[in-house]
């Protein structure tokens, strides 16, 4: 039975769903996790591709339209908070879950699938984690956290350069979607957000609670890195999620790509998960490191 928890409020992460527009058999059930400093526009190029999937894009507590209490913006809230929204995706579809984050967002999942294990509530399809966030990139990214206080266009450009391998190349792909614009929208309304969310995403607390997440159920996931990535650690990532059981999870690297390689490859990405998606165990085992 998925008991869920009435303390914590899962209409903060403002949900929007979109419905396949292509009937097929069995369409997958996706809920896409953000990762910091941005929201779930971010998926923005994916979503319109996927055309034969129910996709569930959220914004985490701190990069959304609401008003945030710093508790709300903690790492163990924001985890409780997404495992609750899967919980309840999964009670009103009774269809189990592919849960896909996206660096703190790909953390936050991992964190979320592995809790759910330890509750014997199997509605984890599949984990697919991009980038994910851990305690291997603080090293990569502790002097790069004062580009994310974006106060101009200068300071925007500057961020997109640790974001991207090519950031004018892909900056000019997302201008249809008036990237540049809404970035600096939402950079102006959630700055005052991004200081409890760092503190959060900083504690030995956060940092165990991933770190066990890769231990216990790393081997079963998918992991995908951009080759150039400024902010992650990728080698130790993996290593860290190889560890159980010596077991060597699905591993893919985007050459010449950064921290964003879904948007700089997206054609490469959507088939990719799109051939994630129709493998039939949790994590294909046959990808040499």
């Amino acid at each position: 039975m998925n008991l869920i928890r009435k303390d914590v409020d899962i209409n903060i992460l403002e949900e929007r769903i979109i419905k396949p527009s292509i009937k097929v058999e069995n369409p997958k059930h996706i809920v896409l996790v953000h990762g910091f400093a941005t929201d779930s526009r971010c998926w923005d190029i994916y979503v319109n591709q996927s055309k034969e999937n129910y996709l569930y894009l959220i914004n985490l507590p701190g990069h959304g339209n609401h008003d945030y209490q710093p508790i709300e913006l903690s790492f163990e809230y924001i985890v409780s908070l997404v495992k609750e929204y899967v919980k309840s995706v999964n009670f009103k579809t009774g269809e189990k879950i592919v849960l896909m984050g996206h660096s703190y967002g790909g953390a936050i999942s991992s964190v979320v699938a592995n809790e759910l294990e330890n509750e014997g509530l199997d509605i984890i399809e599949k984990l697919i984690l991009l980038a994910p966030y851990s305690m291997f990139s603080i090293v990569k990214a502790i002097d790069k956290i004062y580009l994310f206080n974006v106060k101009d266009a200068d300071s925007f450009n500057k961020l997109q350069e640790i974001i991207f391998n090519n950031a004018k190349n892909s900056l000019i792909a997302l201008e249809k979607f008036l990237y540049k614009k809404l970035s600096m929208d939402f950079f102006k309304k959630n700055m005052k957000n991004f200081k409890w969310v760092i503190v959060g995403m900083s504690l030995p607390s956060t940092f165990f609670k991933i770190n066990q997440a890769f231990k216990n159920i790393g081997y079963k996931s998918y992991f995908l890195f951009g080759e150039n990535d400024k902010l992650i650690d990728n080698s130790r990532t993996i290593k860290r999620a190889s560890s159980t059981f010596n077991i060597k999870p699905y591993v893919s690297i985007y050459e010449n790509c950064g921290h964003a390689f879904f948007v700089e490859e997206s054609d490469k990405f959507f088939n990719e998960i799109k051939d994630c998606l129709l493998y039939t165990s949790p994590s294909p085992r046959d990808r040499s490191l």
